[in-house]
């Protein structure tokens, strides 16, 4: 069932508890994992649908500063930056982040293979992204990761991306690392099957 925003309700609630967390500069950790499993489970044919919901669910922006001043003064306040470092798997929700500096941050710590054809479809978007350093970032990731990603995955986000991409106006040789993807002989014969 979808919540308010079209994201499943389960998702849209974990993605609130980040938002939360976040929102305090308090630790992700507990409602992280749930977060990142619910990403996974999105389509990725909802990428362009989604991205903004994602984001301001889990208030990924620029923390404000609290109304609350006093409890402040006597707790540690964890910023985007310092979360980010303390949990590797923010990296996944972070490139959503309305700040690009963060989903800069976020693209340039993915190393390894892709684990569902949503974060291949978020990676992809990424590449057109409308801050270039954020593109060129995506795109040395992308070189690493697409490489490593799984060729079902691969497939799975191919079917979906290969009638949109076209539309996406602003990346121009970014678009052949994810060409370069698709002609993997290994995802060919998944995308045949």
């Amino acid at each position: 069932m979808s919540g308010a925003k079209g994201l499943p309700a389960e998702l849209e609630q974990r993605l609130a508890e980040v938002g939360k967390c976040l929102a305090n500069g308090e630790p992700v950790g507990e409602a992280l994992p749930t977060a990142i499993a619910g990403l996974n489970a999105l389509p990725p044919t909802a990428i362009s649908q989604v991205a903004y919901k994602v984001a301001d669910t889990a208030k990924l922006y620029r923390r404000q500063p609290s109304d609350d001043w006093f409890p402040d003064l006597f707790r540690k306040q964890l910023t985007h930056t310092e979360q980010l470092l303390q949990f590797p798997d923010l990296r996944f929700l972070f490139l959503f982040h309305y700040d690009g500096r963060l989903r800069e941050a976020a693209v340039q710590r993915l190393a390894d293979g892709l684990p569902s054809p949503f974060l291949f479809a978020a990676l992809a978007w990424r590449l057109n992204d409308w801050v270039e350093p954020v593109r060129h970032a995506a795109l040395r990731s992308a070189e690493r990761c697409f490489p490593q990603t799984d060729p079902k995955i691969v497939a799975a986000a191919a079917e979906a991306l290969l009638l949109r991409q076209d539309s996406w106006g602003r990346w121009s040789d970014e678009r052949n690392a994810v060409d370069a993807a698709y002609q993997r002989p290994d995802v060919a014969r998944a995308l045949a099957l």
